[in-house]
């Protein structure tokens, strides 16, 4: 509890700041930056894979496939915000806080390495390369030009012989993303962190864009759903706020009849199995409702 301190004083211990204040010749303190408050002309820093770096999204810079017109491009001008990106093709949740190399570039920084006192926004996306765990899915269980191939439940029947080796992963990927995401918290005190998860690219029924067995259907799903969660997790656990991409992108799949997604042959600028620009305009508007949220 607090001691009370008579009302006199009280009186005399403030007079005596104020006839202080007034002798000084110092200049006033500058006022404490306050946490989650964004800004015109305020740091952004964006971290995350290529569902971040936006490849074929505009101009696409080589190495990382950092596009243009990217939903980190898209906050930054509608909250005219000065951005940072750092987010990279291919980038696991370790490249947070370890360099890593992009399979056609040079070797990057950790990303947390951008984020600064000052920073004021990060948003953050990572889990689908740890352990590379989307690029052997689709290698292995999408499967262009064969009907046989896309009878059964092949990739489940494997799955089960490695002892749930995707919901395995995703209980890893998810510890991961808690150390990573915390890193970043820790390293930027008095940003708004945001993580951004994944859209919903599994199909309810295989198409010719995504050519799966029809029985290892809720497999890709389980693994997307996992994703997912395992982001909230993260953001859950570190406090930060998380941007449900997942549900916004609902009946707009990779096989939908409005796919915000390509699948193997893109039908407008993406790079297969990456999302459309609408998708990306869709991500840019629910941070961006988010952060204007948050103000006071």
């Amino acid at each position: 509890m607090p001691t009370r301190l008579p009302l006199a004083a009280v009186v005399l211990v403030a007079a005596s700041l104020l006839v202080a204040g007034c002798d000084s010749n110092e200049p006033a303190p500058a006022p404490a930056p306050s946490p989650g408050v964004v800004g015109p002309g305020d740091e952004y820093v964006a971290m995350g894979d290529s569902y971040t770096s936006g490849p074929r999204m505009g101009h696409t810079q080589a190495g990382c496939l950092r596009g243009s017109k990217s939903y980190p491009f898209l906050v930054a001008d509608e909250l005219k915000l000065d951005l940072t990106d750092v987010s990279c093709g291919g980038a696991t949740s370790e490249a947070v806080w370890n360099s890593y190399t992009p399979p056609h570039g040079t070797t990057q920084p950790p990303q947390v390495s951008a984020v600064t006192d000052s920073t004021a926004l990060v948003t953050f996306s990572f889990g689908g390369n740890d352990e590379h765990l989307y690029s052997k899915f689709l290698a292995v269980c999408v499967t262009p030009g064969s009907d046989e191939a896309l009878r059964g439940s092949p990739c489940t029947r494997i799955d089960k012989k490695a002892y749930g080796y995707v919901h395995g992963v995703i209980s890893r990927t998810r510890d991961r993303l808690v150390h990573s995401l915390n890193r970043v918290v820790t390293a930027a005190p008095n940003a708004q962190v945001v993580v951004v998860g994944y859209p919903r690219f599994a199909p309810e029924h295989p198409c010719a864009e995504f050519p799966i067995a029809e029985g290892d259907v809720a497999l890709a799903l389980r693994l997307n759903r996992g994703l997912v969660r395992a982001q909230k997790h993260a953001a859950e656990e570190a406090g930060a706020d998380y941007v449900d991409l997942f549900a916004a992108t609902e009946g707009h799949d990779m096989c939908a009849k409005d796919p915000w997604l390509a699948g193997m042959e893109p039908t407008a600028p993406a790079a297969p199995y990456h999302p459309y620009q609408k998708e990306q305009q869709v991500a840019a508007d629910l941070v961006t409702e988010l952060v204007r949220k948050s103000q006071p």
